[in-house]
Parts: C-alpha cells; sequence; structure tokens
C-alpha cells in the first residue's frame, strides 16, 4: 500500500526519516567489526595474508582457506544446482487438488531458472558464505515494459487484430478504427506488454546495512538495501526529475561499496566522488532501501507496527510504501548461537593458515641458506675480491691453509614436519565432517555414491543442511509468496519446500526399489505383515513423498464405500458439533448482556423502593433473559445427547 508524501502528513515523514538516520547510523557502526572480518576472510581466501614478518626471508602463504572453499564448493553446489531444470519441489502437507503441486514446480523453477540466472546466483551465493560466512539475497517485484515496433494495417480480420491484444494487452487503441461491417479493423498501434517480474537477486555485503540482536532476518527492526541508479531510470519510474537531479547535483555523493574494493582497498567507509557525465540521464544516484518497522502512521488508538519500504537518497524521502514482509533471505553455512552471523571457513583455518605459512616459510628459509651457503673465513688471510667470486670453478686466494671453511647449516627440526603433518590431518578432518563420504579424488559420481550407500547424499551433511534451511527454502518462500495472488496458489502452510538436490532422485529411486521389494516380500508371507494402508504411510515416511507422488509407482489402496460414508457421516457430526458450539458460546454471549440488563433494572427497583412499575423495554429484558436461558439448556442437552431427538417442554 503507497503511502502519500504531503503536507498534511509531513511532520510524520520528518519524524519516519530521524528513525531512518538514527537506524542506519547504528547499523554502520553496529556492523564495523563484522567488516574487518569480511574484509580479512577475503584476503587470506586471496592469499594475501598472513603477512611477511620483517625477521622471515620469505612471503610464501599456504592457501588453507582458498584449497578447503575450492573443495567444498564443488560439492555444495553440485547440491543445488546439477539438474538445470528443477531447482526446489513443493510438495503438499494435505490434500490439494490434482495437478497442483506439479504446477507449482514448474512456475516456480521457471521464475528462479528460466526468469532469473538462479545457477550463476547460486554460486555468488556459496562462494560468499564459504569465504566471509555470510550471504544474502532480495526477492522484488519489477514492472517490466515491452513495446514492439509500430504496426499498421488496413482492415485486418478482428480475429486476428484481437490475437495481438491478448498478446500485448496493454496496448493504446486511440489510432484504431473498427469497420463493423466486415469486422475488421484498420490503423497502426504500437504493441505493448507491461508485466510485474519476481526479481531473485544476490545482495552484496558491502550495500546492506541490518540494525537489530535477532537471528531471524524477517524480525530485525531495519534493514537497507543500497545501490546505483540512473536519473533516467529513477524518473522512469515515476519520482520527480527535480529531486532526482537535485539529489544527484548536490557535489556529495556517495559510491555503493563493492566486495572488491572491501577486499583490495582496505575500504569500508562511504567514499565520495564526482563524475561528470554527458548526459544528466545517466548521472548515478545512490539509492537506499529503508525497511523499517514503525507505529507512526498508525491511527490514534493504534499500536500495531508496520513494516515501511522507504526508497530514498541520502537527502529525500521519494516513495513509502506498506509492505508484507522483508524481502531479504540470509544464509550461512554454520551458525553462532544466539547471533545473527555465521562462521566461515576463515573463522575455521585462518589459524591453521598462518601455522602453515610460517613453518614453510621456515623451511624456505633453511633451504635457501644450504643452497646458498654461508662461509667462516680468518680476518685478513684471504682476498675478499676472490671470495665474491662464484662462477663454476673460481679459485679463492687464501694466505694460510683453512682461512675459509663452509659455516655448518643445522638440517630443519623433525618437529616442524610433524608439527605440519598434524596440522594438515586437523584440516583434512575438518572437511571430510563438513562433506561426508570424500568422492573427489575418484571417478565415482555424487549420484553412484549416494545410489550405493541408499542415505549418504549430500543433503543431510552439515554445510548444505544448514545452507539449505537457512537460504534456499525462505528464497523460496519469498518466491511463492510474490506470486501466489496472480496465479490462485492455495496459502503457504499447505505445502514444504524441499529443495531439490544432486541426489534427490537417485536415492528416491534407491528408496521405491527397497519399498516394492520389501512390499512384495510381505505380501507372500502366510500372516501378512501390513496392511495396505500402513504400507502407504510406511512409504511416505520414508520417501517424504505425497500420495499423489506415490501413485506413480504404487497401487494405491482406495477405501471401500462403507469407509467412505461412515467418514462422511463422521466429519458431518464434526460439523454438527462445532456448529452447536457456536451456537451455544452466541447464547452464552446474549444471555451475559441480558443479565447486564436484568441487573439494571433489579438495581432501578431497589433505588425506586419499589414505587415504580417495570415499563415495558424492561419487562421485555426480562422475558428475553428467560428465553435465552431455555435456550441455553437445549443447547447443552442436545451436545450431551446428539443421538437425541427429544424436546424439552417449554
Amino acid at each position: 500500500m503507497h503511502i502519500k508524501i504531503t503536507k498534511a502528513n509531513e511532520e510524520k515523514v520528518q519524524e519516519l526519516k530521524a528513525h531512518i538516520d538514527y537506524y542506519f547510523e547504528r547499523a554502520a557502526f553496529g556492523r564495523s567489526e563484522k567488516t574487518i572480518r569480511f574484509q580479512e576472510a577475503w584476503q587470506y581466501y586471496l592469499c594475501q595474508k598472513p603477512a611477511k614478518l620483517p625477521n622471515e626471508t620469505s612471503g610464501y602463504i599456504e592457501p588453507v582457506v582458498r584449497r578447503a572453499v575450492e573443495t567444498l564448493r564443488p560439492a555444495i553446489l553440485n547440491i543445488f544446482t546439477e539438474n538445470e531444470s528443477k531447482a526446489v519441489s513443493f510438495r503438499p502437507t494435505k490434500f490439494s487438488p490434482p495437478g497442483m503441486a506439479e504446477n507449482i514446480d514448474a512456475v516456480i523453477n521457471r521464475i528462479f531458472l528460466q526468469e532469473n540466472d538462479g545457477f550463476d546466483m547460486v554460486e555468488k551465493c556459496i562462494t560468499e558464505a564459504l569465504v566471509s560466512g555470510d550471504t544474502f539475497a532480495k526477492v522484488f517485484t519489477e514492472t517490466v515494459i515491452t513495446e514492439e515496433e509500430p504496426m499498421t494495417f488496413k482492415k485486418l480480420p478482428l480475429a486476428e487484430f484481437m490475437a495481438i491484444l491478448e498478446a500485448y494487452p496493454d496496448t493504446e487503441l486511440n489510432r484504431i478504427r473498427q469497420h463493423r461491417k466486415d469486422q475488421t479493423v484498420s490503423g497502426t498501434v504500437v504493441p505493448r506488454k507491461v508485466e510485474d517480474k519476481v526479481r531473485v537477486q544476490h545482495v552484496n555485503f558491502a550495500d546492506i546495512f541490518i540494525e537489530g540482536r535477532i537471528e531471524d532476518i524477517k524480525n530485525v527492526p531495519y534493514v537497507c538495501h543500497r545501490r546505483l541508479e540512473t536519473v533516467g531510470s529513477l524518473v522512469e519510474q515515476g519520482f520527480d526529475e527535480e529531486e532526482v537531479l537535485m539529489s544527484a547535483r548536490i557535489g556529495k555523493d556517495y559510491e555503493a561499496l563493492s566486495t572488491y574494493k572491501l577486499i583490495n582497498d582496505n575500504v569500508f567507509y562511504e567514499q565520495e566522488y564526482n563524475f561528470s557525465f554527458a548526459d544528466e540521464m545517466m548521472r548515478e544516484v545512490p539509492i537506499y532501501e529503508h525497511y523499517i518497522w514503525t507505529s507512526i502512521f498508525n491511527k490514534r488508538g493504534k499500536s500495531k507496527m508496520k513494516l515501511l519500504q522507504v526508497v530514498a537518497t541520502h537527502q529525500t524521502i521519494l516513495k513509502i510504501c506498506e509492505v508484507e514482509e522483508m524481502p531479504f533471505v540470509h544464509g550461512c553455512i554454520e551458525r553462532i548461537p544466539g547471533s545473527f552471523w555465521g562462521i566461515s571457513m576463515y573463522d575455521k583455518l585462518h589459524a591453521e593458515q598462518d601455522t602453515l605459512s610460517r613453518l614453510h616459510r621456515l623451511i624456505e628459509a633453511n633451504g635457501m641458506n644450504n643452497t646458498y651457503r654461508r662461509y667462516t673465513a680468518v680476518k685478513g688471510s684471504y682476498d675478499k675480491q676472490s671470495l665474491l667470486n662464484n662462477r663454476p670453478g673460481a679459485i679463492i686466494e687464501v694466505e694460510q691453509p683453512g682461512a675459509v671453511s663452509l659455516f655448518e647449516e643445522l638440517p630443519v627440526s623433525q618437529s616442524v614436519f610433524d608439527t605440519i603433518k598434524r596440522v594438515n590431518d586437523t584440516i583434512e578432518k575438518t572437511l571430510l565432517s563438513s562433506t561426508g563420504v570424500d568422492v573427489s579424488g575418484s571417478n565415482v559420481s555424487a549420484t553412484a555414491a549416494a545410489i550405493t550407500q541408499n542415505n549418504a547424499e549430500m543433503k543431510d551433511k552439515a554445510f548444505a543442511r544448514v545452507l539449505s534451511y537457512t537460504f534456499f527454502k525462505p528464497l523460496f518462500e519469498l518466491i511463492y509468496n510474490a506470486i501466489k495472488v496472480e496465479y490462485g496458489f492455495p496459502s503457504r502452510a499447505d505445502f514444504r519446500v524441499d529443495v531439490n538436490t544432486a541426489n534427490d532422485d537417485a536415492v528416491l529411486g534407491s528408496q521405491l526399489v527397497q519399498l516394492g521389494a520389501m512390499f512384495s516380500q510381505w505380501s507372500q508371507a502366510p500372516i501378512p505383515v501390513l496392511q495396505p494402508q500402513g504400507m502407504l504411510e510406511m512409504a511416505k515416511t520414508m520417501t517424504g513423498c505425497s500420495d499423489e507422488e506415490l501413485a506413480k509407482y504404487f497401487s494405491i489402496p482406495q477405501p471401500t464405500e462403507e469407509e467412505m460414508m461412515a467418514q462422511q457421516e463422521q466429519m458431518m457430526k464434526q460439523k454438527e458439533m462445532e456448529e452447536r458450539q457456536n451456537s451455544l458460546m452466541d447464547a452464552q454471549v446474549q444471555l451475559a448482556i441480558a443479565q447486564v440488563a436484568k441487573t439494571e433494572v433489579e438495581t432501578s427497583e431497589l433505588i425506586k423502593n419499589g414505587d415504580s412499575k417495570r415499563t415495558r423495554e424492561e419487562e421485555e429484558s426480562l422475558r428475553d433473559f428467560q428465553k435465552l436461558e431455555l435456550q441455553k439448556t437445549e443447547i447443552a442437552y442436545e451436545m450431551a445427547n446428539p443421538d437425541s431427538n427429544l424436546t424439552i417442554s417449554r
């Protein structure tokens, strides 16, 4: 819902701006520590740290963090991106119309994989989560206007013209003339179509500001997304051209920080910049999308908090809208209990990278000393010039025997190599515990491994599972909520989101083969082990499939006519009981009202000491009270005896 900015609510708008400024400053300050960790994590990934110490001759860096990320990333990407046509399944949790789940699957996957570059976004998010510990994405609706070249026609059949309008429903018809006699049209049109497209976008850590100490991003009090847009783009969206140009020309704009700047330029604050443009419409303006929970625009006496989207430049509010939910999702590979932020491979392995880098530098320095040997010499007993001659076969002139001798270099201690081995073992255990079975060094595919080990799929391993529940499931729920009204889909509560993984089909096939063998064996037993309905429930529990999905593979037992009639009768009785209970509640409310009226009558009689008579309204109130008491007794009796047709005598 759009909230207009007028003179009448100017005071509230200024109050809202003050709240936003307060939250933004707190968010920028609160993320400063995380920004330093973010920057250092990427420096470790790019092998820029640990830095060389003054007493070290080598600057070698062991790429522990990078190697870990490059080991884990293909495995996790294979989970969510192996299937190029399906990334998610919406499974019904209760009865749904035939084909509804398949229709939802088709629409969601088309939006994510075809209308958006879903796999590219997945790769960015997984890499960022592994390196820095956290990743963000945004789901929003964008209005897309499609215009084709002008079409001119003369006496075009009306049916063909209607087909054009069906494909381009927003075409203007002010230059069209209809011929009613022969059902044709003539004129010129510009085919035009306006569509609301759902967009899924990765959000850089540098461009998001979060205020709050709550673990779930949906419940934080304030989130800001900063992005750059051109003046022309903002004008096309309907914003006032003068206000936008004023913000662009103010002379102090702020560049939206990129991940590259955070990593390489040691910058985590806003930088002033001034760019010149030949066309004012191409000037870039930093836009801040603030999402804030507030009660400022509530009516007097209302305290319910509303979520507002406030689009603004650094000095002017352009638009205020009320939205239903936060459009952001936050994912991580491992949660810190009680913290919003996650744990990265940098947090787990940067100490190991420091240790291995120092030890390898020590070994390298020792090797250099043994390759380019040092000497001991008796002062004044050798020729310095000949000692510096390093050509093969060179002669060193000495004045006495033994004046120059090689300096004895000690070998690297065995404890150094033992330490390196222990550190590498620790790293290997960390990676294996995160991914489960290691198939990176073999020609066995993850799918084949899943079939062989039944439930050894990557989905139930630590990093993939956490990323699935914290990031991918909320992401697909946001997409679903954005389209459910347009497509007439049911409530989200009727479905559960199942992120499709690389080994889902393989594991499901293995489970179905095992179930078929077990059911066949049990059905041939002298005494049946399970009834058909029990087998169905067992299959649903093992596979997570619905009745509709299992019907593709097994014969679903259908209820008999007697069972269906008994079920319908039970539903009718339950509905009748609910109606009686509602009637009883209504009668109790009316009885309470009548009781108040009766009390007022009795009080009035006491005051008048019986001198005045009851009025006609008071007598009617007493009669209504008596009727309600009788009605309550009848309903209570019917609920206690639902099969009885007796009626209490009035």
